[in-house]
């Protein structure tokens, strides 16, 4: 029944958390804690789904913007680790979160380990749509 439960508070607050873009961060702030508590039950749980990764994503990000960058780093990798199991390794919505936690490291001033994952994102990107599509260009300019 608790499972269930989280399960279902996890789709709301994915489809509810906004963008982290600036004019959501009062929205995304109000969603925050709950965002943080329902991904630590699920956690507790052990529970991998496309939704909790999602979740995990979206905080991730708004956690970056905000400059909480220990905290948006652990969730941009359960992001990662819950889509690479749920969905596989080889899926676009992998190489985002890739993307996003190089993002991350480019905000510390870790450069080194930002251009790897840039480089990740765009090995990527590049098997999979190939040299001339939009997802790839993005990437070139990383």
């Amino acid at each position: 029944m608790k499972k269930q439960i989280i399960e279902k508070t996890i789709e709301a607050m994915d489809d509810l958390f906004p963008p982290s873009i600036y004019e959501n961060w009062e929205i995304c702030n109000k969603y925050l804690s709950h965002s943080l508590i329902i991904l630590e039950s699920a956690n507790d749980l052990q529970m991998i789904s496309e939704k909790v990764a999602g979740l995990h994503l979206k905080t991730g990000r708004y956690l970056r913007e905000i400059n909480q960058y220990g905290k948006a780093e652990a969730h941009l990798k359960k992001a990662i680790a819950a889509y690479k199991t749920s969905m596989g390794t080889k899926n676009e919505v992998v190489t985002i979160c890739v993307n996003e936690l190089a993002l991350l490291f480019e905000s510390q001033g870790k450069y080194k380990k930002a251009e790897e994952l840039h480089v990740i994102a765009l090995n990527n990107r590049q098997k999979e749509f190939g040299e001339n599509h939009a997802s790839t260009a993005t990437s070139y300019g990383h």
